[in-house]
């Protein structure tokens, strides 16, 4: 009986050990299964939906894919910061935002509990290349600016003018959060995806 104890405890602890490397393998498998189900996904023929059922826009036009070669991110933008959302992938912040319009807002945690959607975003650096996936376009951002802001410092996400950004907001730094990274980029070219 005791040896039975003992390696039961022998059991959990290696559980305990290995527990945030297994969460973090099943994070990476959701996110790795979620990008491929958006990207075999095929566009709904228009004939095939009825006016009735579905008036405006489908799902599948939604579907939106953040791509950060420097950082070897290419992940889901889910709509909604939602806590479940925030979970799974990274997620749009404003209402209505369009891709290629005023100012496309992305957030995404960088944790151990969360996932590391954004983990490496602090390694990107002005003129580094953000891209935005939406519609078989390539909108390609050149980041201009990266700074730390105080998580009440909303103004960072408010569309300017006439200017066409991206903003990706993560929190700083990772263990007890008091500040948010901002990093922002200029529109800088809008084309046909090739592949």
């Amino acid at each position: 009986m005791q040896k039975v104890f003992i390696f039961l405890l022998f059991i959990v602890g290696i559980g305990l050990l290995f527990s945030q490397q297994i969460e973090g393998y099943f994070y990476q498998q959701e996110q790795a299964n979620l990008l491929q189900e958006w990207e075999q996904l095929d566009l709904v023929e228009t004939e095939e939906v009825s006016k009735e059922v579905l008036p405006v826009a489908t799902v599948q036009d939604k579907r939106v894919v953040l791509e950060i070669p420097k950082i070897d991110l290419k992940m889901p933008v889910l709509e909604g910061s939602t806590k479940e959302n925030l979970r799974k992938s990274i997620t749009t912040i404003k209402k209505e935002q369009q891709v290629g319009e005023g100012n496309y807002a992305i957030a995404g945690h960088r944790s151990f509990t969360y996932g590391k959607h954004f983990n490496r975003l602090p390694e990107l650096e002005v003129g580094d290349e953000v891209k935005v996936i939406y519609q078989q376009k390539e909108y390609v951002y050149r980041i201009k600016s990266k700074e730390l802001v105080l998580p009440t410092d909303v103004q960072v996400i408010e569309d300017k003018e006439s200017k066409k950004e991206v903003t990706l907001v993560t929190c700083h730094p990772m263990k007890n959060p008091t500040h948010r990274l901002i990093i922002q980029g200029e529109l800088i070219e809008n084309k046909e995806k090739t592949s």
